[in-house]
C-alpha cells in the first residue's frame, strides 16, 4: 500500500497478528515516513476485501492498495533495517512537534537513553517551530531512539529521524546568536546549553580560557548530573561579548561535545549566582 500514514481501518481479526503486530510501516533512509506499509491478511478473501479499498481515502489521504508478497515485504524491511543502523552521529531530529512543546516533556519519551544536548527550532515568537534536535551519549542510544518511529505528543504524531551536526547547525544558525555588542547587554551573564552530564566547573573555565569567569553555576538534576545548562558571570560587559564569540565551539579540543548555544541570560529572571 502507498500513501498510508496511519493505521488501516480494518478489524483486528482480518490481519495476521492484528493491527499492532501485523502492519509494517516502511521508513525512508533518514527514518521519516515513506507513505508505504505492508499488511498480511489471514485469508485470500480478506485480501480481496482490502484490494477493494484501492483509490479510497484514509482520513484526508488518497491511498493505493496493491498486491504484494512476503518476499517484497521482507526485502523492504531488511533494507530499512540496514539504512537505520547506518548511523555515524548520535543525533536525532524530531519533526511535527506542537508549538507548545517543552524540552522536559520530550526528554521523558526517552527515559532510558542519555541525552547530552537538546535544541528546538524556534519561530519569531519564541515558540517551537515543529522541530528539535537531540544528541545522545552514544550511537547505540540514537539507534534505540529511532525505534520509537512516531511519538504521540499532545495532539500530534511526531516523526523520529536520523540527523547530523551539519543539519543541526544549518537549521539553527549559530551566527545570529553571537552578533552582540556591549550596548545589547545589560548584565555580564551568559547561559550555556549542550553540556555533557559530567561536565565540571574547571572544564567550563578552561573553555573560556583568557576570560575572567567570576562565577560558574552548573544546573544539576536531582542525581547530581548536569542537565546540559550552566550560567557564567563575567567581570564586565566587554568580556561577556568576547565570551559570546565562542558559541558553537567544542568544549575541549578533540571533544565531540559542542556548546550549541550561548545566549544572554534574561535580566528579568533575576537569579542569584553562587560559587
Amino acid at each position: 500500500s502507498s500513501g498510508i500514514n496511519a493505521e488501516l481501518p480494518l478489524r483486528p481479526g482480518d490481519i495476521k497478528g492484528g493491527k499492532k503486530n501485523g502492519v509494517d510501516f516502511i521508513r525512508n533512509d533518514d527514518g521519516s515516513p515513506s507513505g508505504i506499509c505492508f499488511v498480511e491478511f489471514l485469508t485470500s478473501e480478506d485480501v480481496q476485501l482490502a484490494l477493494a479499498k484501492d483509490k479510497k481515502y484514509l482520513g484526508n489521504r488518497f491511498c493505493h492498495v496493491l498486491k504484494s508478497s512476503v518476499t517484497e515485504r521482507d526485502a523492504a524491511l531488511e533494507k530499512q533495517k540496514e539504512a537505520l543502523s547506518n548511523i555515524t552521529e548520535p543525533i536525532v531530529k524530531l519533526r511535527g512537534l506542537p508549538y507548545k512543546a517543552m524540552e522536559s516533556e520530550i526528554r521523558e519519551f526517552f527515559p532510558d537513553l542519555e541525552i547530552i544536548s537538546f535544541e528546538m527550532v524556534l519561530n519569531d515568537l519564541g515558540n517551537c517551530a515543529g522541530e528539535a534536535f537531540l544528541e545522545f551519549a552514544s550511537i547505540h542510544d540514537a539507534k534505540e531512539a529511532l525505534k520509537y518511529f512516531k511519538i504521540k505528543y499532545l495532539h500530534r504524531c511526531v516523526d523520529v529521524m536520523k540527523s547530523s551536526k551539519a543539519e543541526w547547525l544549518s537549521e539553527i544558525p549559530q551566527s545570529s546568536k553571537v552578533t552582540k555588542t556591549v550596548d545589547d547587554i545589560d548584565e555580564p551573564i551568559v547561559k550555556l546549553d549542550g553540556l555533557p552530564a559530567n561536565v565540571s566547573k574547571n572544564q567550563i573555565v578552561d573553555f573560556f580560557f583568557g576570560l575572567d569567569c567570576k562565577t560558574v553555576q552548573i544546573v544539576r538534576k536531582p542525581k547530581g548530573d548536569c542537565n546540559g545548562e550552566a550560567f557564567i558571570q563575567f567581570g564586565d560587559l566587554e568580556t561577556t561579548v568576547r565570551a559570546l564569540e565562542k558559541n558553537g565551539e567544542p568544549l575541549e579540543a578533540g571533544s565531540r561535545y559542542y556548546v550549541f548555544r550561548i545566549v544572554l541570560f534574561p535580566v528579568k529572571c533575576q537569579i542569584t549566582l553562587s560559587c
